[in-house]
Formats: C-alpha cells, structure tokens, sequence
C-alpha cells in the first residue's frame, strides 16, 4: 500500500521474441518522440521470464534504438557515452571528464586482477594487469614487462629483489637483453649527444666515497 504501480500487460504468454508493451513521449499533436519498449526474448515459464527494455530516441523522424537492457543486466549503448562531458570525441566511445583529478577506476572484489585490455581485431591483444600490488604488460598472454611492488621494472623477466654485489642494492630497471641508447644525429650536432649518467645528489659525500659506475658481475 501507499505506493502507486504503472501495470502494462500484455494479452497473451510470450512463446518468442516479442513485444510487450511500450511507454511513449509526444506531444500535444500525439506526435511521439522518444520511447521505452519493454520485450521477452524468448518463450516464457513457469520460473524463467527472459525479457529487455530499449530506450529510443529521435534526432529526425525515426527511431533510433539508444540503449538496451537485457536479461543478463547487460547494457549495451548504441553511441558514445559521455561521463561528466558535454562533447563527443572522435573514436572516443568513452570520454569521462571531471574537474580537478578524474580518474577512471578498474577494481576486483576478491582480491584476484584488475586491468584493461586493448583488442585490435585481427592482432594480438595487448593488457595491462595488477595482479598482487605487480604491474604486468602482457602481449597474447605472455608478459613482457612488469613493474613490482618496490617500483622495480623488469623487461622480459621478474625483477630481483636480490642484491648483486655487496653493497650494491637490487636496480630499479632489470632486463635480460640489449639496452640501446638510439637517435637521429649528424656529425655537425655535438649539442645532440646522449649520455648515461652517474648522478649522486647526496651532499654529505666523503673522500673515496664511490660515486656510481658499472659492474661485470
């Protein structure tokens, strides 16, 4: 009681696809503009009810289907959709905007993975996974890259956290192949020399003190 209930039924068991009922919005000429459908999409029993809704809308005199929610509380959207924007994006099906910091979260229940993954059809499959505090790039199922709790990065293997001389801590970049140090220059551009640099920013530095360097190990 005290509650009010918009009931549309329809005359007959659903045995199919078909529709139910609809809820129309027009105006004084009962032109109709935008409209829910309510649907079964497939016969119908005694304990199963398999239905969706479809929301409709018009830009000119056709219905042009917008959203639909199915019996697995899916919903699938016709265009773009627009989080806190007012403007579409080229190629940009999802376009989330917020000021000061917008993030856009993707998170597990059950401390298992949580990630995305970039599908181009007719290639591989690149994702990235945070699996256990671990930060994984991953190519067909096969990692290529992770970076580990302590911010360890490790190119085609598992960062080590083990230190590989004495006093000489684990590094911050691990591979197990080549490091190129590559770019475009001429004889005539000294000025576009690249270098690897030993940078020690520690002010209290003694005599004999090592400074950094490389190690054969």
């Amino acid at each position: 009681t005290g509650q009010g209930i918009i009931h549309i039924q329809k005359g007959a068991v659903p045995t199919g696809a078909d529709q139910l009922g609809e809820i129309r919005f027009a105006d004084s000429a009962e032109t109709v503009g935008s409209k829910i459908v309510g649907g079964a999409t497939g016969t119908w029993g005694s304990t199963n009810k398999p239905s969706d809704l479809k929301f409709y809308t018009k830009k000119t005199t056709s219905d042009v289907l917008a959203l639909t929610l199915d019996e697995d509380q899916n919903a699938t959207f016709s265009g773009d959709v627009l989080i806190g924007a007012s403007a579409t994006v080229e190629n940009t099906p999802l376009v989330v905007e917020g000021s000061g910091t917008t993030l856009l979260r993707v998170a597990n229940i059950d401390n298992g993975t949580a990630g995305i993954v970039f599908r181009n059809t007719n290639s591989s499959d690149w994702s990235i996974k945070n699996t256990a505090a671990t930060l994984s790039f991953i190519l067909s199922n096969s990692e290529k890259a992770q970076i580990d709790s302590t911010g360890r990065l490790g190119v085609g293997l598992t960062p080590s956290l083990t230190a590989p001389a004495t006093n000489v801590n684990a590094g911050f970049i691990q591979t197990k192949g080549s490091i190129d140090i590559r770019w475009s220059g001429t004889n005539s551009d000294p000025a576009g020399a690249k270098y690897l640099n030993f940078i020690n920013n520690d002010t209290s530095l003694v005599a004999g003190q090592p400074m950094g360097g490389l190690h054969w190990i």
